[in-house]
């Protein structure tokens, strides 16, 4: 998977986690919907401007955002970690993850 698309993938992850449809994403980064849809259907990559804005909105760092960690911040502890759950995950079947997953839900 190149870049652009790990960059896609974690945008849409990103936004609907902060349950915002594109034009509320788009209004509070003052950018039209359009770029948003761009970005997300990988039609266009966003500048380094919009990267650090994005970054910061959603409190991930930019290497996240473009699939050069899968670590959402700079904490070592916490990025291995989230190595860790992230490559377990990755062994399970979809019925698994959807398990697993109700399971972290239930901590929260």
């Amino acid at each position: 998977m190149n870049y652009r698309e790990l960059f896609k993938e974690r945008l849409i992850l990103l936004r609907t986690e902060k349950k915002l449809n594109q034009t509320e994403l788009a209004n509070e980064l003052n950018v039209s919907k359009a770029i948003i849809s761009k970005y997300e259907k990988g039609a266009a990559s966003p500048s380094y401007e919009m990267l650090w804005k994005l970054a910061n909105f959603f409190d991930v760092s930019v290497d996240y955002l473009i699939g050069k960690s899968n670590s959402f911040n700079g904490d070592p502890i916490l990025n291995h970690e989230i190595s860790e759950i992230i490559a377990i995950y990755d062994t399970l079947s979809d019925e698994e993850k959807k398990y697993a997953f109700k399971i972290l839900k239930s901590f929260s």
